[in-house]
């Protein structure tokens, strides 16, 4: 018998799969730098909630452990890229 957690997981998978194949579009199709810069940031907190569903399912902790420092490194340089491009 399936039960509810488990089609719950299913459901977000295929959810999180969708919205990678949709970022990935859009960084293929528009040419804006700015534009291709939000959809890298989103791309990477999207990989970073991969990363935390997996841990969940898997049950390891470390996998969490793993996506505190990611997610603040991805922020910092999207901070950083910011404030280049802001002053060309």
């Amino acid at each position: 018998m399936i039960d509810a957690a488990s089609i719950i997981l299913q459901i977000s998978l295929i959810i999180l799969i969708l919205s990678i194949v949709i970022i990935l579009f859009s960084l293929a199709r528009f040419k804006s730098i700015y534009i291709k810069m939000v959809a890298m940031e989103v791309l990477s907190n999207t990989f970073i909630s991969g990363i935390a569903f997996w841990s969940l399912i898997s049950g390891e902790q470390v996998f969490i452990d793993i996506c505190i420092p990611l997610s603040l490194m991805i922020y910092l340089s999207t901070v950083g890229y910011c404030q280049f491009l802001s002053k060309e």
